[in-house]
C-alpha cells in the first residue's frame, strides 16, 4: 500500500509508483498471479514442497508461454 500521508487509504496519486500491472487479468494470468503467490508465501515450502513449488513454476512459465526449453521440470 502507498499511503504517503498515512491516513490509512490510498488516495487518488499516491498509488503511482509504477508497480501495478494496468491491463486485464485473463484467466491464465489470474492463475499465473495465484501460482506465485502461493510459493512465495508458503513459508517452509522450500524444505517441505521444493520440487512441487518448481514443478508449479515450471508449468505456470510454461502455461504463459515463456521458452522452458533449457529448464529442468523437477
Amino acid at each position: 500500500m502507498n499511503d504517503t500521508n498515512g491516513n490509512g487509504v490510498v488516495d487518488e496519486g499516491e498509488a503511482t509508483n509504477g508497480n501495478q500491472y494496468k491491463g486485464n487479468f485473463t484467466p491464465r494470468l489470474l492463475k499465473a498471479a495465484y501460482n506465485y503467490q502461493f510459493v512465495v508465501k508458503d513459508p517452509g515450502g522450500f524444505v517441505h514442497n521444493g520440487k512441487y513449488l518448481i514443478q508449479i513454476l515450471y508449468d505456470t512459465l510454461a502455461n504463459l508461454g515463456a521458452d522452458v526449453s533449457e529448464l529442468v521440470r523437477p
